[in-house]
This record gives C-alpha cells, sequence and structure tokens, in this order.
C-alpha cells in the first residue's frame, strides 16, 4: 500500500496541496483527476517519494517512503512522467533495458533482456527495437517509456506501484486504450496503480477508485458511479454536464454541453465596450 497521511506542500506562499490523506492498495487502479493546478501532478511526486511534503507522511508498503533508499525504492515503485527527456542516441531497446538498472547490480543477465522484450512486447514497440529513441514522435516516445517503467517493476518484491502522470497525453486513441488496458493488467497482477487523467470518460472506464483534486484539496474519493455527477463537475471543473450509464459498459458517461455561463463574464466580444475603434488602435501607435 501507498498511503498518504495529512499532506501539504507548499512552494514560498503558494501552497500546492492542503491537508491530503488518501492510500492504494494492490489491486487498485487509483485514479486522480481535476482542473489544470489542482495539485495532481505534485501529490503524484510526493507518493513516489521524488519531493518531500512540507507536512504530513508518505509510507511506502508499510515503511515511511523517507527510509527506502533510492535503489530499494526504485525496485518497488516506477514512475512514468508526462515528459521524458533523453537527447542521447540510445535504442529504443536500450532505453527499456534502462528500467531493469535497479535490479542488475551493472550487469544484466538473460532474465533482464527476457523481461525488456516481453515489456517492449505489451507496449507494441517491439518494432522500434534497433530505432534511434530521438527519431520517435512523442506518442511513440511515451510507449518507449510505459516499457521501461514495466520492465523496472515487472516482478520483484512482493510489493509493487505503478505511478503514472497523464500517460495518455500524447498517445492517439487506439493506444490511449491501450495503455489504461495495461494499467489494469498490472492492478490485476496484483500492482498498485496511480494514474493521473484529465479525460474524465477514460477515468470512468478504467479506475477502481477515482479521487477529484481542486484548489490543492481533495474534493471526493469513490467508486466513479458514486463521484462522478452534474454538481460536481459544475463545482470542480465548471462545465454544464450530464452524466448517464454508458450504453455498453458498466460505468458513467460523462457529456459535457460547455462551459457554465456567468452573467459577470466580461463583456460580449461584439459590445462596443470592448471593441476598441481604429483611432484607440492607432493612437497608441508612434
Amino acid at each position: 500500500m501507498i498511503e498518504a497521511l495529512s499532506i501539504s506542500h507548499r512552494i514560498g506562499s503558494a501552497t500546492l496541496l492542503e491537508d491530503v490523506s488518501l492510500a492504494v492498495s494492490s489491486g487498485e487502479v487509483l485514479v486522480l483527476v481535476g482542473p489544470n493546478g489542482a495539485g495532481k501532478s505534485t501529490l503524484l511526486r510526493i507518493l513516489a517519494g521524488e519531493i518531500a511534503p512540507t507536512a504530513g507522511t508518505v509510507t511506502l508498503a508499510g515503511r515511511p517512503s523517507s527510509e527506502w533508499s533510492a535503489r530499494k525504492r526504485a525496485e518497488l515503485r516506477a514512475v512514468l512522467p508526462q515528459q521524458s527527456e533523453l537527447s542521447f542516441p540510445f535504442s529504443c531497446y536500450e532505453v527499456v533495458l534502462l528500467g531493469r538498472t535497479p535490479h542488475t547490480l551493472g550487469h544484466e543477465s538473460q532474465k533482464d533482456h527476457a523481461i525488456t522484450r516481453l515489456a517492449m512486447a505489451v507496449t507494441d514497440t517491439r518494432g522500434y527495437e534497433e530505432r534511434a529513441y530521438p527519431t520517435l514522435s512523442g506518442g511513440e516516445r511515451q510507449r518507449v517509456h510505459a516499457g521501461r517503467v514495466l520492465a523496472q517493476i515487472w516482478e520483484g518484491p512482493s510489493f509493487r506501484a505503478l505511478l503514472l502522470d497523464e500517460p495518455t497525453a500524447s498517445l492517439d486513441l487506439a493506444h490511449q486504450h491501450a495503455m489504461l488496458r495495461l494499467a489494469r493488467r498490472m492492478a490485476d497482477d496484483q500492482c498498485a496503480v496511480v494514474c493521473v487523467l484529465h479525460d474524465l470518460n477514460l477515468a470512468a472506464q478504467y479506475a477502481t477508485t477515482l479521487a477529484v483534486m481542486h484548489r490543492g484539496r481533495l474534493h471526493a474519493v469513490g467508486r466513479p458511479a458514486r463521484v462522478l455527477s452534474p454538481r460536481l463537475l459544475a463545482d470542480v471543473f465548471e462545465v454544464d454536464a450530464l452524466v448517464v450509464p454508458h450504453p455498453e459498459l458498466s460505468c458513467p458517461m460523462v457529456v459535457t454541453r460547455g462551459p457554465l455561463e456567468r452573467k459577470a463574464d466580461s463583456p460580449s466580444l461584439s459590445s462596443p465596450a470592448s471593441t476598441p475603434s481604429n483611432e484607440s488602435l492607432q493612437g497608441g501607435l508612434p
């Protein structure tokens, strides 16, 4: 289990997270959703042990995250960030093999190579083994790095965790679903999965638990069918939306009709008050 207890995080005078508590267990896919700036990625990085909270504690497999060495922590959990920078001309195979580094002690075994090939197979990247990583598109790079993090925790201790920060952002529709099916498969193999998503329908389809973040706080946690509602979508996402049963799947479906109309918004673009005259535009020119 990964557990956050009363987590807060501040940078200067800015509060990014405030008193957040949640837990994710083996076999669970916890999806973090919320508007931009809600604190989702910050919370994921704290759960991963990449940054320390300014208040509260995080436990990993029953021990405070700070007590794990970097190597031992890497054996337990793998993190797929939004973007992975790598400018060296490694082959894609070499990039995925890097995921085995915590387990190799500097020398890869036949087992490590076998796991690398399996990780590339399940991420649909076997055809890129000899390709130079910098020549790939953004979506192809994301899938290669997905293979790397899978290779990292393909097998290992009794507890494993996979943390994904917007893993579908650069993927086409088919690979978005393939990525999230893979997350569910890892959970079925008793891995704890935490995933940041923006697409609420993908979140509803693949999450076992949905955690809604808003202004640095945890707004709601539970099964997607219990959490998603028109009221929540209006309050948190500021959209006018319906939540209806999916016609084929056992999950809710969000149908957005547009942003909420606010009478206090700025004047219409066609309003004379908001449309400067030619004279006013020219008046500021030398």
